[in-house]
């Protein structure tokens, strides 16, 4: 058995625009926001912002779809959320992007 499991769920999110990319942030970890300020402190990049927009005023949409991560249960190790329409989708992408145990037992 691996070491990281398969974290899949079916959430509300905020998909947030950073200097590292687009980072989705599971609304049980951040709670309501009404200011994205309010999300700095769950992303890995700063937030970009409309400079001509005050930043209060560019709350990003909360969505609902499947997200999916890779975890190690009882420690804090896990990889970034990723966000899907379907639940067999992000099982496809935590498979192709991480490999399988099928995969590290064969080499």
């Amino acid at each position: 058995m691996s070491f990281m499991q398969p974290h899949i769920e079916f959430a509300s999110f905020y998909l947030v625009e950073t200097v590292h990319g687009t980072e989705c942030i599971p609304e049980d970890v951040c709670g309501a926001v009404t200011d994205p300020r309010q999300l700095q402190d769950y992303c890995e990049g700063d937030i970009y912002f409309d400079e001509d927009i005050p930043a209060s005023e560019q709350v990003p949409e909360l969505r609902t779809g499947w997200i999916a991560r890779l975890s190690a249960p009882g420690y804090m190790d896990c990889t970034d959320w990723s966000w899907h329409e379907t639940e067999d989708e992000a099982r496809e992408y935590l498979a192709d992007t991480y490999g399988t145990d099928d995969e590290t037992e064969e080499e």
